[in-house]
């Protein structure tokens, strides 16, 4: 286990004082998620003709996992505040986290997935609107639900191999507890989902800032043109009277 040994040491030297209100934070706040993305779940499925109209399936997408995510979040906490955050039974955290890695995995496939279309419709608006939003979104979810099992089944795999004295775990935290492959895979692919997004929106934001200054500009060409075609008129007068 990665964190396990400095964990166990910090725990004998120090307790758990420290560490209870960031968990009850973070409860509270996976409390929240779970609600406020759930009544946007339910808003969507009440205003369907809403997610058509607006092109919306995949944020619609988005809605659902991180309310999933919210909800799946929940056991782990319980299960950490039930043990004082150490010598969980490893089947609770293997349960818990190859749910949440799963919904994690899924919910960077949609962020990176809104970020693209965004830019779709910024950079190519007929193919934007002319496209089958719907179908998109089932292949992007498709497309996620496989990377996600996967993810689940490489964590559980590497973790019911690693070494674990008892059938205990000493860390609580799924991410915390993972085995070491996982542990480096899960957290060079979070620093690439990063970058991704930053670069997909830096040009979204190039591109956008390209039509404003335009749109700026244009009144401003048509004042001139104007301006000029009126001079031009004016000496076509001017000479006709000559």
């Amino acid at each position: 286990m990665v964190l396990d040994d400095s964990w166990r040491a910090y725990t004998v030297q120090y307790g758990h004082g420290g560490v209870r209100p960031v968990h009850i934070i973070a409860f509270s706040l996976a409390i929240a998620n779970f609600i406020l993305n759930g009544l946007i779940w339910y808003a969507f499925i009440v205003s369907s003709n809403f997610i058509n109209k607006s092109r919306l399936q995949i944020f619609y997408a988005l809605a659902v996992t991180n309310c999933l995510t919210g909800f799946f979040s929940l056991p782990t906490f319980v299960n950490l505040f039930v043990h004082d955050n150490i010598n969980c039974p490893k089947w609770s955290i293997i349960v818990g986290s190859a749910f949440e890695m799963a919904l994690d995995r899924m919910r960077a496939v949609l962020a990176i997935a809104i970020a693209v279309e965004r830019l779709v419709a910024i950079c190519r608006p007929h193919a934007f609107f002319n496209s089958d939003h719907r179908k998109n979104a089932r292949r992007v979810c498709a497309f996620g639900a496989i990377w996600s099992i996967a993810d689940a089944l490489f964590m559980i795999c590497e973790d019911g191999l690693s070494p674990v004295s008892g059938s205990l775990a000493a860390h609580c935290v799924s991410t915390s507890s993972s085995g070491p492959l996982f542990h480096s895979y899960f957290l060079i692919l979070s620093l690439i989902d990063g970058f991704i997004l930053l670069v997909v929106y830096l040009v979204f934001l190039v591109k956008f800032l390209n039509i404003r200054m335009s749109a700026l500009q244009s009144p401003t060409e048509v004042c001139v043109l104007f301006s000029r075609a009126q001079n031009s008129r004016g000496s076509f007068s001017t000479v006709h009277n000559l």
